[in-house]
């Protein structure tokens, strides 16, 4: 286990990645692929919903209206109560309206929450509570056009908002396909501007990227490919002085045990497999949490896919990219009970992102 050293007035508090995560009344935290914000002392976690859903690949129209989204709230991080699905019935659901991929921020602009998920494009919701939701667009697409994957989310200092995504435009990108963008948002944070921030980033076949400001430089965490694997993805790692760069790839991946890999994982096109990424998760996202004493953690956040009990170990993805999708069709395998792991970005020296560590549980001295 490791330890964050406390102050005297500490509230140390213990979070685990080698057991599911409960609820206060003893039931999976069912929040998956989502982010955690700190708002007037009390941390709000989003996610996916799936419920009873059970183990079956979703290509096959077998996930009708799964996933929903969801949130909890907790004082301490470990103490979480559920609040409920974020939209009520009159929200469509279904194929025609997915849920993927949820990432929140607090907006002093508007003084409400503000939601942005994964629909085919984008859709963006908010809420004056953290809680409730209302709806305000659906299918936003960049200035591609087209379908976005991700929501990586940064309000920066000077309240700029920008949202990370791959492009999966019928128009863009170049060959190699999902390439990583990064777009300047609208001023009241509901739409892209379709502003341009940067060029396409090199790797392809990358998806769901975070972005975050850490002492004065930016930060663009890049998963490789996976959709739903049993594997997990890479994460490679981008940083620059400027959020219009340049941008420069810190080498090599901070989830893989061969560091000169710029990438592990994804379909093939890399020089290691899956078998060398160290923590088998995907659809990363950072979150940060507010210590006693002043500064911060980064809490990676990352869905460990066919990782609960009762799973078929010869099911590789939710997708059918394994070609056989008998094993995923698992009546004893409920989606809600796949494992989350939650570990603190560690830094060198020179500021970089340090190699992920394989840390079962750590402690907390949080605000």
């Amino acid at each position: 286990m490791s330890t964050f050293l406390p102050l005297a007035s500490s509230r140390l508090v213990t979070i685990y990645n080698d057991r599911p995560r409960l609820d206060v009344n003893g039931k999976y935290v069912d929040a998956h692929d989502g982010n955690i914000v700190f708002f007037n002392g009390t941390f709000f976690l989003y996610g996916e919903y799936y419920g009873n859903l059970t183990g079956r690949p979703f290509n096959n129209g077998g996930w009708g209206a799964a996933p929903q989204l969801a949130v909890y709230t907790s004082p301490d991080l470990t103490s979480w109560t559920f609040r409920g699905h974020l939209f009520n019935a009159s929200v469509p659901s279904g194929a025609s309206f997915t849920k993927w991929i949820p990432t929140a921020l607090w907006s002093p602009a508007c003084s409400c929450f503000v939601l942005w998920f994964g629909s085919g494009g984008w859709a963006v919701a908010t809420s004056p509570d953290g809680i409730n939701f209302s709806l305000v667009s659906n299918k936003g697409t960049s200035r591609l056009g087209g379908g976005t994957d991700g929501t990586g989310l940064l309000l920066d200092d000077d309240g700029v908002g920008y949202v990370a995504f791959s492009a999966l435009s019928s128009g863009g990108p170049p060959p190699g396909g999902h390439l990583l963008s990064i777009e300047r948002l609208a001023p009241d944070l509901l739409s892209s501007s379709k502003f341009n921030v940067s060029d396409f980033f090199p790797l392809s076949y990358v998806e769901s990227p975070s972005l975050f400001k850490r002492e004065g430089r930016y930060f663009l965490l890049s998963p490789s490919c996976c959709c739903a694997c049993r594997g997990g993805s890479g994460l490679a790692v981008y940083t620059a002085a400027s959020i219009l760069g340049p941008w420069a790839l810190q080498r090599g991946d901070v989830n893989c045990n061969d560091t000169a890999v710029e990438i592990c994982g994804a379909f093939g096109a890399r020089t290691a497999g899956e078998a060398d990424i160290l923590w088998n998760a995907q659809w990363w996202s950072v979150s940060t949490v507010p210590l006693a004493g002043g500064g911060s953690a980064l809490l990676l956040n990352g869905r460990r896919w066919l990782s609960g009990e009762g799973n078929d170990p010869r099911c590789g993805d939710m997708c059918g990219n394994g070609g056989d999708n008998t094993p995923c069709e698992n009546p004893n395998y409920e989606l809600r009970k796949d494992l989350d792991v939650w570990l603190p970005l560690e830094f060198d020296a020179e500021g970089h992102v340090a190699p992920l560590r394989p840390l079962q549980s750590f402690t907390l001295d949080i605000l």
